[in-house]
């Protein structure tokens, strides 16, 4: 039964003010019957949900023109993906829409659609790689501004080392993502879990909601630090390729298992701070 039809049935037997104001997640674990919660989607929906909130709550989000996608576990082929119109911190598991690789439409909870353009993207990435479970994009200040630069990313924090020679580039063509852009950005990514797209911001892609958050909140601090460095205009001590070479493979070798430990003291703070995602 789908989650649709689960929330019309409470909404029946609760008025629209209760539903508003208890949190639909308890309502479910407590009224619905099993055969009604399709569990390990919910779960990747109530992480994505999550990976939202969080990302507002790091001050990375851009108002209602950035999107992260999961993909669905029951179905390869279609992802999840934030609802157009609605701010990071709005998002919710059960407002999460459903779209297909095909850019169809199977399942839009509050009838907004998805941003036309941001679902082509994220339609490209997965199309990468089949290990891709989550795809975020976004457009922070620091990022934009490493993205701007011809250098781009320096390996001037360990941060930034993580991603010593494992940083994809990509030119960007203007917000119509045209087929030939599609195409170019598919080839400049590659197997590459992140890219910095010029004068835009970031694309980062992770193995699970988890790995990915954990990329992107590390990218998002050594753009922090190389432009706080920059500014500073002091003399800045660059460390040796071998160091940043040393430092990139100590983090690939512990990547997933880091992401995984981190991932549920960050959603302990989410649910301190609002666990209203959770609905």
């Amino acid at each position: 039964m789908t989650l649709r039809l689960a929330k019309a049935i409470l909404k029946s037997l609760f008025s629209e003010d209760l539903l508003m104001n208890f949190n639909d997640a308890v309502i479910f674990a407590n009224l619905l019957p099993s055969d009604m919660k399709p569990s390990e989607a919910w779960a990747i929906r109530q992480d994505l949900a999550a990976c939202y909130r969080l990302i507002h709550h790091h001050g990375m989000g851009d108002l209602i023109y950035n999107h992260i996608s999961a993909k669905s576990p029951h179905h390869t082929d279609q992802i999840f993906l934030n609802a157009w119109g609605l701010f990071f911190e709005d998002i919710t598991t059960s407002n999460l829409v459903t779209v297909n690789l095909s850019g169809e439409i199977i399942d839009d909870p509050i009838g907004k659609g998805v941003s036309s353009g941001g679902l082509a993207l994220h339609r490209a990435v997965y199309q990468c790689a089949e290990d891709i479970e989550c795809v975020i994009h976004v457009h922070t200040v620091a990022t934009a501004a490493v993205a701007s630069m011809v250098q781009g990313l320096l390996p001037l924090s360990q941060q930034a080392m993580r991603f010593f020679n494992r940083m994809a580039n990509h030119g960007y063509e203007g917000v119509d993502f045209s087929e030939h852009e599609v195409v170019r950005l598919q080839q400049a990514l590659g197997e590459r879990r992140v890219m910095l797209v010029h004068n835009n911001g970031a694309l980062v892609t992770g193995r699970s909601i988890a790995e990915a958050f954990d990329l992107l909140i590390h990218l998002e601090h050594a753009c922090q630090i190389q432009m706080t460095l920059l500014a500073s205009q002091h003399q800045i001590i660059m460390p040796t390729p071998e160091i940043a070479e040393q430092v990139a493979r100590s983090y690939e070798s512990s990547t997933t298992q880091d992401s995984d430990a981190m991932w549920p003291g960050l959603l302990r703070m989410m649910d301190r701070k609002d666990p209203s995602y959770r609905n």
